[in-house]
């Protein structure tokens, strides 16, 4: 995680895709087909993902989709 002084009176802490997988405890191709699928929003610089602190609340205070739990009754 990368924390960025925003010249304010905050911070923004930016995740690579690698961190973030990590801390969720997900695999990278998941977080990437997330991104690609607009799901989660984050920034391509190059040829790597970015995903912003706020992206990652904003995702899980979505309300689940359908193909989300239809993969989670798979997975169970």
């Amino acid at each position: 995680m990368l924390e960025v002084n925003t010249g304010g009176n905050g911070r923004l802490c930016i995740y690579t895709v690698e961190d973030l997988a990590e801390v969720l405890q997900v695999s990278d191709k998941t977080l990437r087909l997330y991104l690609n699928k607009g799901r989660l929003r984050g920034r391509k610089l190059g040829k790597r993902w970015f995903i912003s602190g706020e992206a990652v609340q904003e995702y899980f205070s979505q309300a689940a989709l359908p193909d989300e739990l239809s993969e989670d009754e798979e997975g169970t």
